[in-house]
C-alpha cells in the first residue's frame, strides 16, 4: 500500500493502492478463478449457466457482474 500526500503518519490520508506485484497477483488469482468457474460449470449447457447466474444475481441484488458468482 502506498499514502498520497499529506503527513505519513496521518491514517485518514491513507489511500490504498495496488503495487506492481500486488496486480500480478490480482491477475493470476483472476485466472484461476476463471479455470475453476469453467472447470465447475463444464458439464452444463450455456442457457442453463446463463439462468443460474440471473438467479444468482436476483438474489445478490444486481445485474452488474461484479466477477465470478461461484
Amino acid at each position: 500500500m502506498t499514502s498520497v500526500g499529506g503527513d505519513q503518519r496521518d491514517r485518514r490520508l491513507r489511500i490504498p493502492a495496488i503495487t506492481t506485484a500486488g496486480e500480478k497477483v490480482r491477475a493470476r488469482v483472476a485466472h484461476a478463478s476463471e479455470e475453476a468457474e469453467r472447470n465447475a460449470m463444464a458439464g452444463f449447457r450455456q442457457v442453463e449457466v446463463d439462468t443460474f447466474r440471473r438467479v444468482l444475481f436476483a438474489i445478490i441484488g444486481t445485474a452488474v457482474d461484479p466477477g465470478s458468482c461461484l
